[in-house]
């Protein structure tokens, strides 16, 4: 029988290096699953269930995504994961952002008898995530993450894996990002209130460092910290 899978919880705010230190971590680590919720929402809307479409049809209105919502969601997806690649270790990112989402987290992992949560924290200056965030390119049918300076497509403006637009989300222009890291700093402080409170696992790490470094530590954290797993 299989260990029940540790998740691990990347908290940072947008730009810190969450999706592309979950990535590197899956890709070097077997039995490591990255989940992130932008992608779990469109695997969900694809397979076109019940919570799929009613997600569909809240974005689609411009509305957020409730926490109820977005709970449905997380489990329904996680628990595919879980039944069809038995990880040792799930990696979330994106999810929780605030107190509220931290309590159903819990819920989740006692009612499916995973272990955990753990949660690893990039930190980011406010100043630095601006000049990160603002020069993203985003390919919006996979997701695919580009940036004008540290890592720009082969061909302006194209995806290097499907040619097609690569696009600035609107909450990438620089006068924004300034307010949504006041929002993750928001959520963060409601996320430490219940963190705190369940004495759960909190480990910081620098996320200015140069990215193989980053993932080094945390790969070395992810391996003491979850049973069964060698690498």
């Amino acid at each position: 029988m299989s260990l029940p899978a540790t998740v691990v919880v990347f908290l940072g705010p947008p730009g810190s290096g969450k999706g592309t230190q979950g990535k590197e971590l899956a890709k070097s680590l077997r039995a490591v699953q990255h989940l992130a919720t932008g992608d779990l929402f469109r695997s969900e809307i694809a397979q076109k269930t019940p919570i799929g479409l009613e997600v569909e049809s809240v974005i689609s209105s411009g509305k957020l995504v409730s926490d109820e919502l977005t709970y449905e969601v997380l489990k329904s997806q996680l628990m595919k994961v879980v039944a069809e690649k038995q990880p040792l270790c799930l990696l979330l990112d994106g999810y929780p952002r605030n107190g509220v989402q931290v309590k159903n987290l819990v819920k989740l992992i006692e009612e499916t008898k995973l272990k955990g949560p753990i949660f690893f924290e990039l930190e980011v200056p406010k100043s630095v995530i601006v000049d990160r965030v603002s020069g993203r390119l985003v390919n919006p049918r996979s997701g695919a993450v580009y940036h004008l300076k540290t890592k720009p497509p082969k061909v302006a403006g194209r995806c290097d894996e499907d040619g097609g637009e690569l696009i600035q989300r609107p909450d990438d222009l620089s006068e924004v990002v300034g307010g949504r890291y006041d929002i993750y700093q928001k959520g963060l402080a409601e996320m430490m209130i219940e963190i705190q409170k369940g004495g759960y696992p909190h480990l910081k790490f620098d996320g200015t460092g140069a990215v193989k470094a980053v993932t080094s530590a945390m790969e070395m954290k992810v391996k003491e910290l979850t049973p069964g797993l060698t690498g």
